[in-house]
């Protein structure tokens, strides 16, 4: 709904959800342990490459 009041560069590429932020003693969030426990969930979402044909298979070859 915001989309069209906001600039490009500020609309989010995403939204993750968590149950908890990381805190620390204080009771703070701790960004770099959000940065990396996103970027975790980033990469286990992320489909791996598609393998390329194996040479000497046939696959590929004209």
């Amino acid at each position: 709904w915001a989309k069209p009041l906001l600039a490009p560069y500020k609309i989010p590429q995403g939204l993750t959800v968590v149950d908890e932020l990381p805190r620390n003693a204080l009771g703070k969030v701790v960004k770099r342990e959000v940065v990396r426990v996103v970027g975790e969930m980033a990469d286990a979402k992320r489909p791996s490459p598609p393998r390329s044909p194996s040479p000497g298979t046939g696959e590929g070859e004209v």
